[in-house]
């Protein structure tokens, strides 16, 4: 059976060109799974949207319309903005292809466990605990970015050519991204993040490079609050910071070796305060994204030219089920 994978190089033929038959019919696979896309999600379509899973088409003798969209698994350009999240990267829980806002369970206290007397009678009754159970919503903001393209380059339907366009707005995004769910965007468009949900919570080191006893203290701080398997993340000014500082001095081992502190995945990142770090169970902190990656061709900004704007919109939003499992710590 022939089977046909979704091209983002048909899609951006197509938006140079959308009134010519022959793109409409190249790019059919493409436009529907647009339409597919804009009829779950009511946030509309500014152009084309680009699904977050990979679709094919499968032909069968049986169906008229020429084959099934079938979604495979999270790849192609949509799908790399994902794998290029550095949350993503620490744990965080990624919800793609969402089509309204999505009620998370969160819990600020939990369970507690007693060991019960033996006794036939007289036993005294175990002290209850109520967990303290809540739901956040997760609601979308748009992040957008941009590419200046000419309209000759889109129109040759090349697929080395879409993949250096897709690189481009993918670390765009991934950036923007990465820095709202950390809460270092510093746009107020941008949804809060994890500083400015864990402000109340800081903690304040005495230097702009922590030593190794404020980074165990930090990571203590998640272990005691219940959290598993925490992760660092930094940003390349402190990253090289703490591979030039010694755990003890004149040890010879570096805070920051092999991509661990204390022995703890340790992600970079350019989205990072140069001088804060943050340590937590990255999967309590989910990132949601609606519907798909959103592109449309301006033609009007450059019109004088054969230069066009390549515009790419994404709906996001974040939330921390529990603010316990994360440590953040800067200066003053």
């Amino acid at each position: 059976m022939p089977e046909q994978t979704y091209s983002l190089a048909r899609a951006l033929a197509f938006l140079a060109n959308p009134t010519s038959p022959t793109m409409r019919r190249s790019a059919q696979l493409e436009i529907e799974a647009s339409e597919a896309l804009c009829n779950s999600y009511n946030g509309g379509a500014r152009g084309l949207i680009v699904p977050f899973e990979t679709q094919t088409r499968q032909s069968t003798q049986t169906e008229a319309g020429g084959g099934a969209l079938v979604g495979q698994q999270a790849n192609g350009f949509a799908g790399a903005l994902r794998s290029a999240l550095v949350t993503g990267q620490a744990g965080a829980t990624v919800l793609t292809g969402l089509s309204s806002d999505v009620s998370v369970p969160t819990m600020e206290t939990g369970a507690s466990a007693h060991w019960l007397e033996e006794s036939l009678s007289g036993a005294a009754d175990v002290t209850d605990t109520t967990p303290l159970m809540k739901r956040g919503v997760v609601t979308p903001k748009t992040v957008a970015a941009s590419i200046p393209v000419s309209r000759r380059l889109m129109l040759q339907s090349q697929p080395d050519v879409a993949a250096v366009i897709a690189s481009d707005l993918i670390a765009a995004l991934s950036h923007a991204i990465d820095a709202a769910a950390l809460g270092a965007a510093g746009d107020l468009n941008a949804p809060d993040g994890l500083i400015q949900t864990l402000a109340a919570q800081k903690v304040t080191l005495a230097g702009s490079v922590p030593t190794f006893a404020e980074l165990l203290n930090l990571e203590q701080d998640v272990l005691e609050n219940n959290g598993s398997n925490p992760a660092f993340v930094i940003s390349p000014v402190m990253g090289r910071a703490l591979k030039e500082a010694e755990t003890v001095s004149g040890s010879g081992r570096h805070v920051l070796s092999g991509g661990t502190i204390a022995d703890r995945p340790a992600h970079v990142t350019s989205s990072m305060p140069s001088t804060a770090v943050l340590i937590g169970q990255f999967s309590d902190l989910v990132i949601g994204m609606w519907g798909g990656i959103d592109l449309r061709l301006d033609v009007g900004t450059n019109s004088a030219s054969d230069t066009r704007i390549l515009r790419a919109f994404v709906d996001v939003g974040f939330l921390t089920r529990r603010a316990g499992s994360f440590a953040y710590g800067a200066p003053a």
